[in-house]
């Protein structure tokens, strides 16, 4: 098998929809829209079809932070200083539903929000991607009628959702569990040689 099958493989697979493959997946809104200077939430849960036991979910939550013409870099919101005291996580605890609560918001806050959770699935450590949710941003505006709300059309600079946007951040975070997988096993033979 070349490397051109092995990507091909690995396009294809990521093309099909995750619940094809695993009985356990994250669910996001697809759209939410927010007000200019008021504040929005925006969730993610793991479902499963079968009964996992899940539980001690955390949530990551991911953003393009590239600039109009620049090279596409996914970041976690909590590293961007933009975000600084303006973001929450909260998690309810008798379910695997978490939130982001955004508060005073931006124009430049319109994009496309990944959710990643790592939860506990019947007893190991797991992690699980949302496929994103685009928050769009509406202007209030006093008439005669009282307000009425426009939405903001993203500018030209604005981030589209294309095929190698999501490529780039699927192979990243394949990146990302392939180094959780790797220090996981390294950990348990660690654990075995000192027994």
């Amino acid at each position: 098998m070349t490397t051109f099958h092995i990507v091909l493989i690995v396009i294809i697979l990521l093309k099909v929809p995750l619940q094809a493959f695993c009985r356990v997946w994250v669910d996001q809104n697809p759209v939410v829209t927010g007000t200019l200077g008021q504040k929005v939430s925006m969730g993610c849960r793991v479902l499963s079809d079968s009964g996992e036991l899940i539980t001690g979910c955390r949530a990551e939550w991911y953003i393009n932070s590239a600039t109009h013409g620049q090279r596409k870099v996914w970041r976690e919101m909590g590293d961007l200083p933009r975000f600084k005291g303006r973001f929450q996580k909260t998690y309810d605890q008798n379910t695997t539903d978490t939130n982001i609560l955004m508060i005073w918001l931006e124009l430049n806050d319109i994009g496309n929000y990944f959710c990643i959770l790592q939860c506990c699935v019947n007893g190991k450590d797991k992690q699980y991607h949302g496929n994103g949710t685009r928050l769009l941003i509406s202007e209030a505006k006093p008439t005669p009628y009282g307000l009425i709300f426009t939405s903001v059309i993203p500018g030209a600079e604005e981030e589209n959702t294309s095929e190698m946007q999501l490529f780039y951040f699927y192979a990243f975070l394949a990146v990302k569990l392939l180094v959780i997988i790797v220090l996981g096993g390294l950990n348990q033979l660690l654990k075995m040689s000192f027994k």
